[in-house]
């Protein structure tokens, strides 16, 4: 992405030369001249992107996807101008839904990784995603590849004050040569010795070093790449641009590491309970799942789903008319969720803004999980007294196939790359699911795994986090199809998720625990800790975006006495105790 030319004259201001010597640097014209070629102005996220290509010579192409209220679509692309308006794919649709990025490998014929990540803006906001075409780190493969993702995406990400910003028009700004123009204006006798395109000071601007006959150092000048305005004119000492030149080298070298930095300190700071809301209401609980497009917390509540919002506690609404809810699963382009109904084997189906209920589906005996598979679109449910799958097509509704699994399935989930994972509680074994042919493929025992429950994977490295009854969590290699390690967790485990921004697996008990467990390599983990949380919180939803985790509980009275003949009894739930966990880091 870097051009150079050497002994060239550029053109002459006020009796200064621009010479442009072997020590000039230029950013590659193809994505400055593809502005120029669509004319002015132009949509503020099409400059922002043809920036972020000319500015990282590691990075080939980017193309922003942008939800609206209607669907999602190509907003912008460095590339191919032919895309914009296209609408998302599964590309898009599996790391705004999931949170995890999705990552094409090399190729012969496509020698670059092509990674796709959630985007959001600068506050936050889920807003879309964002594909990039990233040239192979020297070292490290996919893992490098995708931190490095990571390091660009919150470099996008803050220069987007809201999804509303990139729609605006903008003028394209100035070319280089004009910038350079400009540049020697302010500094009469001087030659330009390098010249770059960066982002400094707040502003996309074009930075020169200029050397002036009979001064050591030089004079650097930087150009707004907009308005054509000096930011800034000062003048530098050998030593100090030494001393930037290996400031710039130190920065390159920590984005590099950036994932594995940010991990560490993860770890460092802890988890830790940071804030709790009393959400109160009838009924006991069960699974709990985030929407990433609005920050929409589903939790199911015996006979509804309560919505909450996470940042503060408050009750938004609750999707009505269950019997024994137990999971939600959403299809953000239907604009639909989908809760399952256990006791009277349905799926409810739901709009995802209103809340209100739009129809049933039945599925087979004891739906329980429920997951949206990506690539086929259509929602899983797992059905434990029946012992099989249910396939249902999220826009008709209707049910389209019965998978049977031949044991007792648990949570279940998808990589986004034509692979769903389902846990077998009765056999302690892990099938996998063709989702397209909708049928098992084949399956693997979890020893010394006993009775898994949650499951989690890391879809960089097809790896597999199984919570166990027995006290343990196993890491399973997809791929190979085995278990690799395992790890002491709780009591009473229920939930498991992973972190791939920070690297981090988490199983929550019952016993009022979440245990914290670091993927060192494909088959090393360790445990980082195990936070305190509350008796009863079982299950748990972990935000992506923030890397927070959520959990629920309430308070019991002791419990009743057994009378002859009987079984133990359930202690009574306090009412109006029914409480939100929000840990952070």
């Amino acid at each position: 992405m870097i051009s150079t030319t050497t002994n060239r004259t550029l053109h002459a201001v006020g009796g200064a030369t621009v010479i442009a010597m072997s020590l000039i640097a230029w950013p590659s014209p193809r994505p400055l001249a593809a502005q120029e070629s669509r004319g002015s102005p132009e949509t503020y996220a099409q400059r922002l992107v043809d920036r972020m290509v000319a500015v990282h010579a590691d990075l080939d192409n980017v193309e922003l996807a942008i939800l609206s209220d209607a669907s999602c679509a190509t907003l912008a692309a460095t590339e191919r101008a032919s895309d914009v308006g296209e609408k998302c794919d599964d590309d898009e649709y599996g790391p705004i839904r999931t949170g995890h990025p999705n990552v094409e490998k090399p190729t012969k014929e496509d020698p670059i990784y092509d990674i796709t990540q959630a985007l959001h803006d600068a506050s936050g906001h889920l807003i879309g995603a964002v594909g990039m075409d990233i040239a192979p780190p020297s070292s490290g493969g996919g893992p490098a590849a995708v931190a490095r993702a990571r390091v660009l995406l919150r470099e996008l990400e803050a220069q987007i004050p809201s999804r509303q910003r990139l729609y605006d028009m903008v003028s394209i700004g100035i070319t280089k040569d004009a910038a350079a123009a400009v540049a020697l204006s302010k500094v009469p006798g001087g030659t330009i010795q390098s010249g770059e395109f960066e982002r400094e000071m707040g502003h996309w601007v074009y930075s020169f070093d200029l050397n002036v006959p009979g001064e050591s150092g030089v004079r650097e000048v930087l150009v707004d790449a907009d308005d054509g305005q000096v930011v800034s004119l000062q003048h530098e000492s050998a030593g100090a641009e030494a001393r930037e030149a290996a400031q710039d080298t130190e920065r390159s070298e920590a984005a590099e590491g950036d994932a594995k930095g940010e991990a560490r300190e993860g770890a460092e700071a802890g988890y830790h309970v940071a804030r709790t809301f009393t959400l109160g209401g009838r009924g006991g609980w069960d699974y709990l799942s985030l929407d990433t497009a609005t920050d929409r917390l589903f939790i199911g509540r015996s006979d509804r789903v309560m919505v909450v919002d996470p940042a503060n506690g408050r009750v938004l609404g609750e999707v009505s008319g269950l019997d024994r809810a137990h999971g939600v699963a959403f299809d953000y382009a239907a604009g639909r969720g989908f809760a399952t109904s256990g006791a009277d084997s349905t799926v409810v189906i739901f709009d995802l803004k209103t809340l209100q209920v739009l129809g049933r589906t039945a599925v087979d005996v004891d739906d329980d999980a429920i997951l949206f598979d990506p690539v086929t679109r259509h929602i899983f449910t797992f059905d434990g007294d029946a012992h099989t799958a249910s396939v249902v097509d999220p826009v008709s509704g209707s049910r389209l196939a019965t998978i049977d699994l031949g044991a007792k399935p648990e949570f279940g989930v998808s990589d986004g790359q034509g692979h769903v994972y389902v846990n077998l509680e009765s056999t302690s074994q892990i099938a996998e699911i063709d989702p397209v042919a909708m049928k098992v493929v084949r399956e693997w025992p979890l020893a010394p795994c006993e009775s898994p429950s949650g499951l989690a994977i890391d879809p960089v490295h097809h790896i597999l986090f199984s919570g166990c009854h027995n006290q343990v969590m196993v890491m399973s290699d997809a791929v190979a199809g085995k278990v690799v390690a395992s790890a002491p967790i709780g009591r009473g485990v229920d939930a498991c998720r992973y972190d791939a921004g920070i690297g981090l697996a988490f199983a929550s008990t019952g016993d009022g625990a979440i245990t914290v467990i670091r993927e060192d390599g494909p088959t090393k983990f360790h445990v980082v800790r195990t936070v305190k949380t509350q008796e009863g919180a079982r299950t748990m939803e972990l935000d992506p975006k923030t890397h927070h985790l959520y959990t629920v509980t309430a308070r019991f009275a002791p419990a009743p006495p057994a009378g002859p003949g009987q079984r133990r009894r359930r202690p009574p739930m306090v009412p109006g105790s029914f409480t939100l966990l929000v840990l952070e880091r």
